[in-house]
């Protein structure tokens, strides 16, 4: 059996109707025409729900409101 796609994964959690979407490693989706695509149903999808997105890696999210969070984890 195929693991569900990322766009499955973000449709099953939006039939919970839940009032936030917590979303992490979107790096999963290595093409950036796709990543792109996938941030623009993301800033969708926040206009009726609360979205917070976990990365790794900054985004180039320029046109959307971002808030930034980083969290040191310990390390010298």
């Amino acid at each position: 059996m195929r693991p569900l796609s990322f766009r499955g994964r973000i449709t099953l959690a939006l039939l919970s109707q839940r009032p936030i979407l917590m979303v992490g490693d979107l790096e999963q989706v290595r093409d950036t025409t796709r990543r792109a695509t996938a941030v623009e149903r993301l800033a969708t999808i926040s206009k009726r729900f609360t979205v917070v997105v976990g990365v790794t890696n900054a985004l180039d999210v320029s046109e959307h409101d971002l808030h930034e969070h980083h969290i040191a984890t310990g390390g010298n």
